[in-house]
């Protein structure tokens, strides 16, 4: 998986608690806080072992807003 769009088709979203994306091949993570907006109950977003340059600033923003949010964001 290079992205993680598809799991927005999917129709139950909004009850979904923990989504597991971990050794996928995402590298990027621009639109993330749009995503994580379709799934209210959201507590916890594995992007462990995918090749996302967290080194990056503009990244760096984006993982810190999301765990603003009080999401566990293991990446």
């Amino acid at each position: 998986m290079t992205n993680y769009n598809d799991i927005l088709e999917l129709p139950f979203k909004e009850e979904i608690e923990k989504i597991n994306l971990k050794g996928n091949k995402i590298n990027n993570i621009d639109n993330l806080l749009d995503f994580i907006k379709h799934f209210p109950k959201l507590n916890e977003l594995v992007l462990k072992d995918n090749p996302i340059n967290i080194k990056n600033p503009y990244y760096k923003k984006i993982i810190n807003e999301v765990k603003n949010k009080k999401i566990n964001l293991v990446i």
